[in-house]
């Protein structure tokens, strides 16, 4: 909710005007009186089955549940009368307007932001690329999508049902590795821009600095900075290391470094004061209802019974689930787990192969 509530300010600053909706997943009323100038929408809001969205309640995690619903939501707010409709995740903050992704996503149907716009230097199993191929090309923090772009919303929706998953194994990582087949089915367009999307994976390419007044990214004018996987201990007050890491100290960004880093602080700042508010203030209501580590096993149960795909053997039992469910269910998002299975399973199959071949000639 804090990140919310900072993303709408800084929203409101360029856009005073502008339809503004939070999905809020775990809420059970749309009066949030912190987010009086937008509008508050809950899961059922949604165009979605009843039945689709209680399996995928049922079994996503968290994280998982919130990003399958992407699609659902854009699809939603993007009536006939709508020309864009753009989603940011809540640990954005808006700095000028988003006028190219707006002009992209009216003419192609989909507006996407790659994580990087350069080459990555290459070093080992630390590049940014590697892990670029593994969670996608594409950052799904941000997406803009117009009337031309309902087809892929469909075909999207329909994926996430069932495979919007985040587990050490997946070919998938919830609904952003999706996007890299984009290019192949639909007709889209790359924000080639350096002041969209600036996050850790991109600082190196992107240096800060202060023109007239405004922020730039290289060349750019500064739009929105994510702050992934740093806002929410930004939001306990603490100090992140994410960009210094990302910089490694390299002295052309020393000045990049210091200005992103007063950016931060402010947005540490803002984070703490709006959970103080919200700690105090009874009106919020909030229940956690979506489990935190839902059985794997379970949503595999469910694709084999819609769509005929058999389900994996399983190594833990209903009996076992009853008396250690918690921690069972944790393993199953093992990477040792997961990675000593995938190698049994992949040598299995060699081997099995090759004694029908040598005891069939």
């Amino acid at each position: 909710m804090p990140q919310a509530m900072a993303l709408l300010e800084s929203t409101r600053e360029i856009y005073p005007d502008i339809e503004f909706y939070v999905l809020i997943t775990d809420a059970t009323s749309r009066k949030q009186p912190l987010l009086e100038s937008a509008q508050v929408l809950l899961p059922t809001d949604l165009d979605i089955d009843p039945e689709w969205l209680a399996d995928m309640q049922s079994y996503y995690d968290p994280v998982e549940f919130a990003t399958s619903l992407k699609p659902f939501l854009l699809s939603t707010l993007l009536t006939p009368s709508v020309s864009t409709v753009t989603f940011l995740d809540p640990d954005i903050l808006l700095f000028s307007e988003l006028t190219q992704g707006f002009a992209a996503a009216k003419i192609s149907g989909i507006a996407l932001s790659p994580h990087r716009l350069t080459p990555a230097e290459l070093k080992g199993k630390k590049s940014g690329e590697l892990s670029f191929l593994k969670y996608g090309v594409f950052n799904l923090g941000y997406i803009c999508v117009g009337q031309l772009g309902r087809p892929m919303l469909e075909w999207w929706g329909a994926r996430l049902r069932w495979f919007c998953t985040r587990f050490p194994n997946d070919v998938i990582f919830t609904d952003q590795k999706w996007m890299d087949l984009i290019p192949a089915l639909f007709t889209f367009s790359v924000i080639r821009n350096f002041g969209y999307d600036v996050a850790p994976w991109n600082i190196n390419e992107r240096k800060l600095f202060l023109n007239d007044n405004k922020l730039f990214a290289a060349n750019d004018e500064l739009v929105f900075i994510h702050f992934s996987q740093m806002s929410s201990g930004l939001a306990a007050g603490n100090k992140t290391e994410h960009w210094k890491d990302a910089l490694q100290g390299a002295p052309e960004y020393a000045d990049s470094l210091k200005l992103i880093s007063k950016i931060t602080d402010d947005y540490s700042e803002k984070l703490v004061a709006f959970g103080k508010i919200i700690d105090a203030n009874s009106a919020i209501t909030m229940n956690k209802r979506i489990s935190s580590v839902p059985s794997f096993h379970h949503r595999q149960r469910l694709i084999a019974r819609s769509l005929g795909i058999p389900p994996k053997k399983r190594f833990i039992s209903d009996n076992s689930l009853k008396h250690f469910g918690g921690i069972l269910k944790a393993l199953e998002r093992s990477a040792t787990l997961n990675g000593l299975r995938s190698g049994l399973e992949s040598d299995l199959s060699k081997m099995y192969q090759r004694l029908r071949s040598f005891f069939h000639r």
